[in-house]
């Protein structure tokens, strides 16, 4: 062909070879952060496993996004389970992706959101709203609703820390019953 022709077909070749660099460049970057993600996904997983306390991370509007046994046993129903024989919990309230409002009622949870969004509107600094609730197997459980805050302080998203707080109030109970003896 023609030296324009060359020179075109030239450009176009170089053209088309930047741009598989390119395109090997991004993928290569998103895969590297595909495994980051990955490592932090699976250091996070193996933090809540350890936690003594349940942990639920929900997404702004109340879906389960990532929970820890814990919360899964102090939540979860123990079904039916003949007289003496202790059952496992059947799983049927939490999971990824279903809502926290079918084991906490919805306006315990909502009234803690309203009362953390009022607090980020002036500026608070400690974000966390608590509540108490009775677990399914009929322990009292304390809940600690923590936001989880985007780049410009706006809720993303929300965390529940679930704490068995039966042990102690059965503590507060005897020494309030003992004090009222004397």
């Amino acid at each position: 062909g023609s030296a324009d022709v060359v020179r075109l077909a030239d450009a176009i070749n170089s053209a088309a070879d930047r741009f598989e660099d390119l395109h090997r460049s991004v993928e290569e970057r998103i895969a590297e952060a595909r495994g980051r993600i990955e490592e932090e996904k699976n250091i996070l997983s193996v933090v809540l496993a350890e936690l003594p306390e349940g942990v639920l991370v929900c997404s702004p509007e109340g879906r389960i996004i990532l929970y820890n046994e814990r919360a899964q046993h102090l939540l979860d129903s123990p079904g039916d389970a003949p007289p003496g024989r202790r059952q496992e919990p059947t799983g049927e309230f939490i999971g990824l992706g279903r809502p926290i409002f079918s084991a906490i009622d919805k306006p315990l949870v909502v009234y803690a959101l309203d009362e953390i969004t009022a607090k980020l509107q002036r500026a608070g600094r400690d974000l966390t709203s608590s509540f108490v609730i009775a677990g399914r197997s009929g322990r009292l459980l304390q809940v600690a609703v923590v936001p989880i805050l985007g780049p410009l302080r706006e809720m993303t998203g929300f965390a529940m820390i679930l704490t068995d707080a039966t042990e102690q109030m059965e503590g507060f109970r005897r020494a309030e019953s003992l004090l009222q003896s004397y």
